[in-house]
């Protein structure tokens, strides 16, 4: 009788260092696992290297076009020749310019007397009260305008001596999206991806 119970006691102590043994074994095991996430979560908040973003704006460009023989300028246009669609204006510059060392003559030419110019006659372009004139469509990447200008040429007799006759087109071009970026910038009105005013007088 007294054997019996001490065998049970035994057998309760040692059930009792078993569950204490396996007890500390899975706090142990748990303590594993989060150092080692702790530790992969260190090397990733230290390790991982930020990304920037850097954006490139895209390029707006344009080219003047024409045939030129020394005497006659013809067929003008625009050639749309940065990367994104654009809208495109341009002004003529006319004046008397020397031979010699492309000094300006004072007095202006004056059109249809000291030269003769023929502008399209068709509606893709609009002249505003600054003299510039604006193509009222977008242009798409590569592609160009109709002619701004069909003709131009000196009238005969008219240039001063040791002159000759300067027909510059100077041409410019803006994104065409969003619409307020040219409505803002050019002070025109786009309706439904036309140009249907331009500025007045300054």
């Amino acid at each position: 009788m007294h054997e019996t119970k001490h065998l049970k006691s035994r057998k309760k102590r040692n059930t009792r260092a078993v569950r204490q043994r396996m007890t500390v074994l899975l706090v142990s095991l748990f303590l594993t696992v989060f150092v080692s996430i702790g530790a992969v979560l260190a090397y990733l908040f230290t390790k991982t290297d930020s990304v920037e973003n850097t954006f490139t704006p895209a390029d707006v460009s344009c080219d003047v076009e024409e045939n030129f023989d020394g005497t006659t300028k013809t067929d003008v246009n625009i050639k749309n020749t940065g990367e994104v669609e654009a809208y495109i204006r341009a002004t003529v510059i006319v004046t008397w310019v020397a031979d010699e060392g492309g000094v300006v003559y004072a007095t202006k030419p004056v059109e249809g007397e000291d030269y003769i110019i023929t502008y399209s006659d068709g509606a893709d372009w609009i002249k505003d009260a600054n003299d510039f004139w604006y193509y009222i469509s977008p242009v798409g990447v590569g592609e160009s305008t109709t002619d701004l200008i069909e003709k131009c040429i000196a009238a005969e007799g008219k240039t001063p001596e040791g002159y000759h006759l300067s027909v510059e087109i100077v041409a410019s071009a803006i994104q065409s999206s969003p619409e307020t970026v040219v409505e803002t910038q050019w002070g025109v009105t786009v309706e439904n991806y036309l140009i249907t005013a331009v500025p007045s007088a300054n």
